[in-house]
C-alpha cells in the first residue's frame, strides 16, 4: 500500500495506511511503519521526524525500510560521509533497492563535492528504475523522485546552475 501511494504520490495518506496495517497485523510492520511514516513526511514536505531505532541494526529488515530510513536521515541534516558509508553497505546486500540505493549515493557524492560522480550515479539509478518499471512497483513508485534527483543534479552540475 505504501508504494501504491508513494506512486501516486499520496504523501499524506502513508501514515493511515500505517497505521491501519499495525491495527491488522502489529508483527508484520514491526519497526517499518515509523520509517515509512517519516519518510511520507519528508516526501511531504513536512518536518521529517526522527527515526528510532536504526533499522539496519534488524537483520531482517526489508530492503526498503532500510533505504528509506538513509534517505530520512539525510533529510534530517545527517553527515553525507556517514552516510555513504552506510550506503555502500546496504548495496553491498541489498536485494531490491539497489537502484535506490545508488540513486541516494549520487545525493550523498553531490554533496560531498564530488559531482560527476554523483551525476553518473544518478543517471545509472534512473536508467535502472526505468527498465524495471514495466513490472516492478517500487520501480514505479520511485520513477518521479529518481527523474528529480538527476534533473536537479545535472542542473548544479551546468553553466547555469
Amino acid at each position: 500500500i505504501v508504494l501504491v501511494l508513494a506512486e501516486q504520490r499520496r504523501w499524506s495518506e502513508i501514515p493511515a495506511a500505517c497505521g491501519r496495517a499495525e491495527a491488522i497485523d502489529p508483527g508484520s510492520v514491526a519497526g517499518k511503519s515509523e520509517v515509512y511514516r517519516a519518510w511520507a513526511r519528508q516526501r511531504g514536505n513536512l518536518a521529517p521526524a526522527a527515526v528510532g531505532t536504526p533499522l539496519g541494526a534488524h537483520r531482517y529488515a526489508p530492503d526498503l525500510a532500510k533505504t528509506l530510513r538513509l534517505e530520512v536521515a539525510l533529510a534530517a541534516g545527517g553527515d553525507p560521509a556517514a552516510l555513504l558509508a552506510e550506503v555502500d553497505g546496504e548495496r553491498a546486500a541489498a536485494t531490491e533497492t539497489g537502484f535506490l540505493l545508488l540513486s541516494l549515493r549520487g545525493e550523498l557524492l553531490d554533496r560531498l563535492g564530488r559531482r560527476e560522480e554523483a551525476r553518473i550515479a544518478a543517471r545509472e539509478a534512473l536508467a535502472e528504475a526505468e527498465r524495471l518499471a514495466g513490472s516492478e512497483i517500487l520501480a514505479r513508485a520511485f520513477l518521479a523522485d529518481l527523474r528529480e534527483r538527476v534533473a536537479r543534479l545535472e542542473l548544479a552540475g551546468s553553466p547555469r546552475g
